[in-house]
């Protein structure tokens, strides 16, 4: 937000949220409809789910790799701008192939609550979603083993 680089996903009236451009212009770099009020709320929710479960498969991979006898820190370059890459991976390989977990950029209890409410928002329309489920588990038996308050990248350790 201090950067304005936030995307912002809006739900509700369209004049309004162009009403509040002056404001938004100042915290993001975009700002998307997504149609009636709430729309922007669970658009985050599945923007979240994309990267808490995301989260968990990078550990799976990463620990994968190292087990393989791959040089885990050469993993984020090389598969740069390759169809497995994201931000998250970006972020997260290498803290995990190294083992950096300071400072906190992710806490794993807000992940964990952040699937916990895409779990719910699906079961509100009695669809089952097996992989946030899964990942949800490992975020919780993690978060149950004392990292709660740690970064993200520590579930290299659960894996």
């Amino acid at each position: 937000a201090e950067q304005g680089t936030l995307v912002i996903f809006a739900g509700g009236d369209e004049q309004t949220i162009q009403q509040l451009a002056p404001i938004y212009q100042v915290l993001s770099q975009r700002v998307t409809r997504m149609g009636a009020s709430g729309t922007g709320q669970a658009t985050k929710i599945c923007n979240q789910l994309i990267v808490a479960a995301n989260s968990t498969l990078i550990a799976e991979a990463v620990a994968l790799a190292d087990q393989a006898g791959v040089d885990t820190q050469l993993l984020a370059p090389a598969l740069a701008g390759g169809f497995a890459d994201s931000k998250p991976f970006q972020i997260l390989a290498p803290r995990m192939a190294t083992h950096t977990f300071e400072p906190v950029q992710w806490k794993v209890q807000t992940l964990s609550k952040d699937l916990n409410n895409a779990l719910k928002l699906a079961q509100s329309f009695n669809l089952t979603i097996p992989v946030a489920q899964k990942a949800l588990l490992q975020l919780q038996a993690h978060q149950e083993n004392g990292f709660a308050e740690k970064d993200l990248a520590t579930i290299i350790q659960y894996i």
